[in-house]
């Protein structure tokens, strides 16, 4: 039997971790938790919940800088030019 060592369940899958524990032991895998942390249902809800709002406002925020760019490239000015101040927060792009 193959065994899976993991940290922690969430930083190996953030969102479905009984999912892919029930697809690992179809397919003969044991995975095996070293700093295991239980939850009650309602923590473990809310944790998912602001990790589903981070991730998506980080990607309103690229989406915003994105959309900068092509506004800027369209009217052949620098970025520097087009910014607003409240959009001249860097970027991790």
């Amino acid at each position: 039997m193959a065994r899976l060592i993991i940290g922690y369940e969430d930083r190996f899958v953030r969102f479905g971790y009984d999912w892919f524990e029930q697809f690992c032991q179809r397919h003969g895998t044991q995975i095996t938790v070293v700093n295991g942390q239980t939850f009650s249902p309602e923590e473990e809800l809310v944790r998912d919940l602001i990790a589903i709002v981070t991730v998506f406002s980080a990607r309103l925020h690229g989406l915003r800088s994105h959309r900068n760019l092509i506004r800027a490239a369209a009217l052949g000015k620098d970025i520097k030019d087009d910014q607003d101040p409240q959009d001249q927060t860097p970027s991790h792009t």
